[in-house]
């Protein structure tokens, strides 16, 4: 859980790099099974609309995101990112 002050600054400082670093500690401390849920929880904790947090998503959670997705069966492979090097 964030506290108001974390919060406070984090929004302050909010880019790409700084939400996918809080995403990750999120995900950790809170201990998320997903980087879905950790970003979800995160951005409800921080009051972001969804179109800001579409804008904060860094290829890197994006690409966690979808590998996820894959592996519990609700993408195709064919979707993934990693589909053209296989």
């Amino acid at each position: 859980m964030i506290i108001k002050e974390e919060q406070e600054q984090l929004f302050a400082t909010l880019n790409i790099v700084s939400f996918s670093e809080a995403v990750e500690k999120h995900k950790q401390e809170e201990k998320f099974e997903t980087y879905l849920a950790a970003i979800l929880s995160l951005a409800n904790e921080l009051d972001l609309e969804e179109k800001d947090i579409v804008k904060l998503l860094s290829k890197t959670l994006i690409d966690k995101i979808k590998m996820e997705a894959i592996e519990d069966g609700l993408m195709f492979k064919e979707e993934s990112p990693m589909y053209s090097f296989l």
